[in-house]
Order: structure tokens, then C-alpha cells, then sequence
């Protein structure tokens, strides 16, 4: 990345290491348990981030691809079908399955707007129809995008971290309600 005080044109690749998700062999049960959040495209519902998932491996399956695991603020875009373009940011260490590119990044708010307000230009780079859509994991990493001075791009990725962090500690306090409320609610109806 240049330190100029213009901004200059790059890619994703030049923000990151895209890596995309994969399923370990599902006739192995051993391979699946809950021990490591296992993100498919609807678990990116809730918003900017991915706080939990419905699926899990077992420590054992995840090793098995251990290429796949994804560290905290790792960028999340669906890539394939009629959710091709949605974009998250993963809370949690995590692994993904097929339908999903990660971009595992220094610039994860800035890559996540990039992506949000181009989501139309990169599910145009895809193959396939609008239902059947796959945009493959080089058309991924060769979306353009403008880069703002080095100075510009900081400032913007500490400033929207702020607002970010807040979104995520209400994310989670949304959750513990709920696991509590669902606590209650079996005691009651169990009582």
C-alpha cells in the first residue's frame, strides 16, 4: 500500500489472504460437535457480526482442514446463490463451509463497507444466475476498490471500530437475554 495522499486503486487480495470456507466429510460424526463455530450463510443474519453459529465442529474436524480456521474480525462474504454479496464480520475464532470467502484482514470495517456498498458490482463478477450465482474465489479477490491514503484509511478503520465494538457488546447482551429468557421459560413450563 502506497502512504500517498491520494487514493490509488487495488483489490481485495491487496488488503488480505481470502480464504474459503470448506465441509468436512459429513459421514464423519466425529467431525462435528461443539467445540468450533461452523459459519454457514444464514448464521450472517444478525447484522454486522457473526456472534455464534447453529452448526459446530469438533476439534477433531476442524483440525482435520486446519488451513480453514479464521481468527476474530475476519471479513465474512457469502459467494454463491441468492445471498452471494452478503457480508459479516465473524466475532469468534471460526471455519466456514464452501458457500462462504473470508478475507482475514488488518482493514476488517473498512473491507466491510467496501463490500456493503458494493455488494451489486462484485455479484456482477459471478457466474451463473441471480439464484444459482457463484462468484469464485479469484473473481473475489480481484474486486476493485478505491484505497484511501494510508492516513485516511486508519482513522477511518479506528473511528468505525468505536461504533463497531458497541454494536458487537449490545450483539452479545441481545444473546444473553435470550439465553436467559429461554432458561426461564423451560423452568416455568417445566415447573
Amino acid at each position: 500500500m502506497e502512504s500517498s495522499d491520494s487514493s490509488t486503486s487495488a483489490i481485495l487480495s491487496d488488503l488480505g489472504v481470502t480464504i474459503t470456507g470448506k465441509t468436512p466429510p459429513t459421514d464423519m460424526p466425529s467431525y462435528y460437535g461443539d467445540d468450533v463455530a461452523f459459519i454457514k450463510t444464514p448464521d450472517m443474519r444478525s447484522g454486522v457480526f457473526v456472534i455464534d453459529s447453529n452448526s459446530k465442529l469438533s476439534n477433531e474436524g476442524a483440525d482435520n482442514q486446519k488451513s480453514k480456521y479464521l481468527p476474530p474480525n475476519t471479513v465474512l462474504v457469502a459467494c454463491i446463490g441468492a445471498n452471494a454479496g452478503k457480508v459479516a464480520i465473524s466475532a469468534i475464532p471460526a471455519q466456514t463451509n464452501q458457500q462462504i470467502n473470508a478475507l482475514v484482514t488488518k482493514y476488517p470495517c473498512f473491507v466491510y463497507h467496501v463490500i456493503k456498498n458494493g455488494t451489486d458490482d462484485l455479484r456482477s463478477m459471478g457466474d451463473g444466475s441471480s439464484t444459482m450465482l457463484n462468484i469464485n474465489k479469484t473473481s473475489f479477490e480481484s474486486f476493485p476498490l478505491l484505497l484511501p491514503p494510508q492516513k485516511v484509511l486508519l482513522t477511518f478503520e479506528n473511528r468505525v471500530k468505536a461504533v463497531f465494538s458497541l454494536v458487537l457488546k449490545n450483539l452479545r447482551e441481545m444473546q444473553r437475554l435470550e439465553n436467559t429468557q429461554r432458561l426461564l421459560v423451560s423452568r416455568l413450563s417445566s415447573g
